[in-house]
Order: C-alpha cells, then sequence, then structure tokens
C-alpha cells in the first residue's frame, strides 16, 4: 500500500493530475465504442484485447469487430452522449453482470476502427452536422 501510495504522489509531482477509474470485471477482454452524431448511434465496434490481455483500445492492439446496435445500446449511448453536451462523440460501453455500462464519452474518437468493422464513414455525418447547425444558421 506505502509502495502504491508512493508511486501516485510522484506520478501527481510529475504529472500534475491522475486518473482513476474503478476497475469492472469483464466476462469478455473487450468493451464496446459507439459512434454518436447528433444523438444517433451510427454504428458500434467491439474491440477485442489482444490474447492474454485485458486492454481493448485499438492504438494498443485491440482488433475491430461488428458489434449490434440494440435498442439498449442505443438509448445509452445517446443519453450519455447528451449527457456530456457532444454532438459527435465515441460512447465506450462494458458488458456486465448487471448489463451495459457506460464508462467514457470521448469527444475525439477515431474512426479508423468503424471504417474498418463497418464500412462506415463517420466523417461524412459530421461534416453534414457543422454544415446543417453551424453554416445554415449562420445564413
Amino acid at each position: 500500500m506505502a509502495a502504491d501510495i508512493a508511486r501516485l504522489e510522484s506520478i501527481l509531482e510529475t504529472e500534475g493530475l491522475v486518473y482513476l477509474q474503478e476497475f469492472i470485471a469483464m466476462a469478455r477482454p473487450r468493451d464496446i465504442r459507439a459512434f454518436v452524431v447528433d444523438g444517433v448511434v451510427l454504428g458500434a465496434i467491439y474491440r477485442v484485447a489482444p490474447p492474454g490481455q485485458w486492454i481493448s483500445n485499438l492504438a494498443r492492439g485491440g482488433q475491430p469487430a461488428a458489434c449490434p446496435v440494440t435498442k439498449k445500446l442505443q438509448d445509452l449511448a445517446g443519453r450519455a452522449a447528451e449527457a456530456v453536451g457532444a454532438v459527435y462523440c465515441g460512447v465506450d460501453l462494458l458488458e456486465t453482470d448487471g448489463g451495459l455500462t457506460v464508462i467514457e464519452v470521448n469527444g475525439t474518437p477515431s474512426a479508423k476502427g468503424i471504417f474498418q468493422a463497418l464500412g462506415v464513414d463517420v466523417t461524412e455525418a459530421i461534416a453534414e452536422q457543422v454544415y446543417q447547425n453551424c453554416y445554415l444558421r449562420g445564413r
């Protein structure tokens, strides 16, 4: 315990802050990222951790796979985006014994995984959203 406290203090001194997140046990080493634009889930992917690991981020070796968008997933991701006021975001969820759990709303998600797994180009929807809500409103 003392070593953990010392490590946290060292990180705080060097970096100025520490992000802590509750560990949530998962049956499978994967999470879900739902891509939301204007409250609509354009698609969702599983981010599957490499064999023997639990971190599923694509930048850390995870692989994207198609994930079905259920009503529950659409509802949770849409409400999470709305809660933080995001027009475009990636909502990360875990499949737990209690159902889907939102763990993060990412305001700058990479669209690479959804394009690889589903062929969905979210940039078109983002550009349309900007055009409709910024350009046309300014006229």
